[in-house]
């Protein structure tokens, strides 16, 4: 295990993931972080198309959660006549794991 060390806002952090993580003690200050740029939001024609772009009907979907290593999509679900089924207070849902490789 990696001698702690000292951080320059009195953090002391602890021995490095295995991962690469940085993992720092319990009780201390927060740290300093800076987030990627991020949008304000995404507009509806831009999650449309995400869809279109992963071969999905935008209105089966609905939700899409992307990692790196796997793309996971709850769908609504429908009967023989494309009608949406109801479950109880809400729509039948399924969700599919997809792989990314």
């Amino acid at each position: 295990m990696a001698t702690p060390s000292a951080e320059p806002n009195g953090l002391r952090e602890v021995a490095p993931t295995s991962d690469g993580w940085r993992q720092f003690e319990k009780d201390r200050p927060p740290i300093a972080v800076q987030l990627p740029p991020v949008p304000a939001r995404i507009t509806r024609d831009t999650l449309r198309d995400i869809c279109h772009l992963l071969g999905l009907d935008p209105s089966d979907v609905r939700d899409i959660q992307i990692g790196m290593n796997e793309l996971t999509a709850t769908f609504y679900l429908s009967d023989r006549d494309g009608h949406k089924i109801r479950y109880g207070e809400g729509a039948a849902t399924t969700v599919a794991t997809i792989p990314i490789g």
